[in-house]
């Protein structure tokens, strides 16, 4: 979590004032947002699919170009195009507030955690936006936990460390600081992982396994002319 959140601060720091008090919403957005895909994050990809990225380490960024270009070939075949591209797209970190943001999946085997980011195209005046242009980072799940933790609890002590500063200090008449709502706030946010890991995922595999096997069938087949 740790390379992930510098990594995108940096390109915010390229964007913004850079003082501390302004990165600190987009920190908690980025942590707000893992959260969210973290169930997601956490349910292994059926070996299916799995094993077929992990052949072809340029499938993963080509999976929903591939099914819109099926699709496109297929009248009346959304629903199935939904099923081929959802499992993806759940796994995808939501940087749509960032100016020339970032696409990024994190996703999972039953040994290991993937962070995969493409972004070739995003480009400013033709010159790349990104350093981290296209690749992938594997980490083993037990240390992706760790880091998760790691980052969830550096991230609340310090959080704490600042509603309290507010509520010993804050001694302007003229705004009024709810004190005891902004602790309420803060220990609801401290439970936040907790409640992440306690979700599980919505995805029916067995839908999604059907649907993949329509689409590469008819790519199969297309290649053999």
């Amino acid at each position: 979590m740790v390379f992930l959140a510098d990594g995108l601060l940096s390109h915010l720091r390229s964007q913004l004032v850079k003082t501390e008090l302004i990165e600190v919403p987009y920190v908690v957005r980025l942590w707000e947002d893992i959260l969210d895909i973290l169930p997601a994050i956490l349910e292994p990809l059926p070996t299916e699919l799995s094993s077929l990225f992990e052949r072809d380490k340029t499938a993963w960024f080509d999976w929903e170009g591939a099914a819109s270009t099926w699709v496109d070939h297929q009248p009346n075949e959304d629903e199935m195009f939904e099923y081929i591209t959802s499992w993806q797209r759940a796994r995808r970190l939501d940087a749509a507030y960032l100016k020339n943001a970032p696409r990024i999946w994190i996703w999972s085997t039953e040994q290991n955690v993937i962070i995969s980011w493409d972004n070739a195209d995003i480009a400013l005046e033709g010159s790349q936006i990104w350093s981290a242009v296209q690749g992938h980072y594997c980490i083993e799940r037990d240390e992706f936990l760790d880091e998760v933790y790691s980052f969830h609890n550096r991230l609340m002590r310090e959080m704490a460390e600042r509603v309290e500063a507010v509520c010993d200090r804050w001694h302007r008449s003229t705004i009024y600081v709810d004190t005891q709502a902004l602790r309420r706030e803060q220990q609801e946010r401290e439970t936040w992982l907790e409640q992440a890991l306690k979700r599980s995922a919505s995805i029916v595999w067995d839908d999604v396994l059907a649907a993949n096997s329509v689409m590469l069938d008819y790519f199969s087949k297309t290649m053999r002319g």
